[in-house]
Formats: C-alpha cells, structure tokens, sequence
C-alpha cells in the first residue's frame, strides 16, 4: 500500500490507479460529511462527485503544511455549502429568545446518536447548516459568516435558534426534557 505522499504524486502525475487509492482512502469519511448537509444520498452523491473532481483539479495547490484529510473536508464543506447557498433566506425579525439555562446530561443516555442524527437532519436548511458547522465542524461563527455571506451575529442567533428547535424536539419526540451541553 502507497503512504499519502506517494499517492498524492502518483494522482499529480494523473496515475489513475492512485487516484482511486486517494477517492478509496478518503471516500467514506467524506461521504458521511456530505450526507450532514443534505437530506437524501442523491444529493450526497452529487456533492461528493463535484467535491472530489474539485480535489483532483486543485491538487496541485495542496500544501504540506497541513493535513491532507482536512483540505479534502474543506473542499467537502465548501461544496455542500455551495450547493445550498443561494437558497438559503436568514430573517431574523422579533423573534427573541435567551440561550438555555443550566441543563443536565439527562439527554445522554436516551437518545442513540442516530435518532440525534435524524432530529439535526430534519432541521430547517439554514439551521442545520450553521448547527453542522459550528458544534459538528468546529468553526468559529467569524469563519461561518463568511462561508454563509451572513454576519457573525446571525450565525450566533441560528445557532441558538437551532439548539432551541433540537431541544424542543427531543422533549416532544423523545421525552428528553433537558439536553447535553455539547448541543
């Protein structure tokens, strides 16, 4: 089996074996990060298509000074993100709310990560774009206003906005009637 290196240079050279070693390598860890951001596997399938020839055609502008696998996420990211962009309508109008108080881990041992899954993939577009990017990706909400051409403080309110939708859903739904913090 070829190291990373070997199969990055061996796709730059357009040695088709190699590039399926890196789609192989890489595919189902990236499918998985697609199918956060869609609502069926068609959808997925299309974004990891499209993300994957973008990784092939910019591969020449990967720089050793990271991780290989998080370039390819961001170019997964980025893709889905673009997928979803010019549908996407933020109004945030008279509708306030403050962040939860104090809550319990009660939530933790009813309710399988699956069914988490399912509540988070049935929330509005916006809201589970944010929601995915912050608490599931990691970034910043100064790095998810730019990726979403929305201010920092839009992100912050949908991000509550979806954490507020999630822990309804879990009381109703599931009987859950405080969630972790990490949500």
């Amino acid at each position: 089996m070829r190291t990373e290196k070997e199969i990055i240079f061996g796709c730059l050279r357009n040695d088709v074996v190699a590039q399926e070693q890196l789609y192989r390598r890489f595919a189902p860890l990236m499918y998985g990060i697609c199918l956060r951001y869609v609502r069926n596997r068609a959808e997925a399938d299309d974004i990891m298509q499209e993300a994957f020839i973008k990784v092939f055609d910019n591969l020449e502008n990967f720089r050793d000074d990271g991780s290989f696998e998080g370039w390819i996420k961001r170019i997964i990211v980025n893709t889905a993100l673009n997928h979803y962009k010019s549908s996407l309508k933020f109004d945030y109008k008279d509708e306030r709310f403050m962040p939860d108080e104090s809550v319990e881990n009660e939530a933790v041992g009813q309710i399988s990560t699956r069914e988490l899954m399912a509540v988070i993939n049935n929330l509005q577009d916006n809201y589970r774009l944010v929601f995915n990017l912050s608490v599931i990706e990691g970034f910043g909400h100064a790095e998810i206003a730019q990726l979403l051409g929305m201010s920092e403080a839009s992100s912050r309110i949908t991000l509550l906005r979806a954490r507020k939708i999630i822990k309804e859903k879990m009381k109703t739904h599931y009987n859950i009637h405080s969630y972790e913090q990490a949500i």
